[in-house]
């Protein structure tokens, strides 16, 4: 399967596409879709930003790589902390395999340039924005749910309790902390 073949399949068919990828690891693809995702999310975090600032052109570079950096090691915390607990949940599969298909997930982030630029020219451009920014969002974690149901071997039910955990888990950590932290004050 050559590259063309297998960014169609992300785009019309991501349930093989997260098969394939979990089975054969692309890995050239897999790190050029996280990079490229990263490129595209720092272009459209700069494109909004308005040149007249004296000072702005000095950090245009700096806050770039920082987006493209945030962007790639997410990217590793994502699939460590995952797949630690899809573990908890009785899933069944390598940690290489789901780091692939995370990897994958993140392609709909490619979409955000075009979606930025669209913001800039259309009328109405936040909520052309801010519908797109959703779709993406939607987008992304579908394909996320489909990389740990796909790695771990498991129904799609169990892919998002292993989604939502970690988010749980830091909820009620912020509620007790803020709890705590109102009864001393």
């Amino acid at each position: 399967m050559d590259w063309v073949d297998f960014m169609y399949n992300i785009l019309v068919h991501p349930c093989d596409a997260m098969w394939e990828v979990c089975r054969r690891r692309h890995w050239v693809v897999v790190i050029a879709i996280v990079v490229c995702s990263g490129i595209s999310a720092a272009i459209a975090t700069l494109l909004p930003v308005k040149f007249g600032f004296p000072s702005a052109g000095n950090m245009l570079g700096v806050s770039t790589a920082m987006v493209i950096l945030g962007v790639v090691l997410s990217w590793f915390m994502n699939a460590g902390i995952l797949h630690f607990f899809a573990g908890l949940w009785g899933g069944d599969g390598k940690a290489s395999a789901f780091l692939a298909a995370s990897g994958i997930s993140t392609f709909p982030l490619l979409f955000l340039v075009p979606l930025a630029i669209v913001s800039q020219v259309a009328p109405l451009g936040a909520l052309w924005f801010l519908l797109g920014l959703l779709a993406v969002a939607v987008w992304y974690v579908y394909l996320l749910i489909d990389a740990i149901s796909t790695a771990y071997h498991m129904l799609p039910g169990r892919a998002v309790a292993v989604l939502l955990t970690p988010m749980l888990i830091i909820l009620v950590a912020m509620l007790i902390t803020a709890g705590v932290i109102g009864s001393v004050l």
